[in-house]
């Protein structure tokens, strides 16, 4: 594993931990049971080691996260920084995770009415830069991560 992939699980493992004690639940024990997987999963996630898709996907449900998210944490380049700043990880999954195997016109009508609902609440556009292709767990699909805010600078 590389050291990116290594800081990547770090980060999503972080992300874990934080989610689960926002949610209120105190002890990992507490949510491996609920998540209905084995303790030891559980605390390999949160300790940021690889875990299998099964283990990931019953962590995101136990979470409320998108099933995108695990993913789109440990593929980011930026994964550590993201996860320390609150920007794309996991307290602000992908907006969408659009499985390729949708056909184009349903894809392009989500992603059209996802621009348009941004566009119309944040003043902000969304760009092709904010969509991105992604291998899921469960298969290829379009990613679409809220634009970052630009850098503000004090008004005079």
């Amino acid at each position: 594993m590389s050291d990116r992939d290594d800081r990547n699980w770090a980060a999503l493992g972080e992300a874990i931990r934080a989610r689960r004690r926002e949610l209120g639940i105190h002890t990992q024990t507490a949510a491996a049971q609920r998540a209905g997987i084995d303790i030891n999963t559980w605390n390999k996630a949160e300790r940021g080691r690889s875990v299998g898709g099964r283990g990931l996907q019953a962590i995101a449900e136990l979470l409320e996260w998108d099933p995108g998210v695990p993913h789109a944490i440990l593929t980011r380049a930026d994964a550590p920084e993201a996860a320390a700043s609150g920007v794309g990880d996991a307290r602000t999954p992908p907006l969408v995770v659009i499985p390729l195997s949708t056909s184009m016109a349903v894809s392009g009508a989500i992603l059209r009415a996802l621009a348009m609902a941004w566009e119309h609440e944040n003043g902000q556009a969304l760009v092709a830069a904010d969509m991105c292709t992604e291998s899921t767990p469960w298969g290829p699909a379009i990613v679409v991560h809220a634009p970052q805010a630009p850098d503000s600078e004090d008004a005079t």
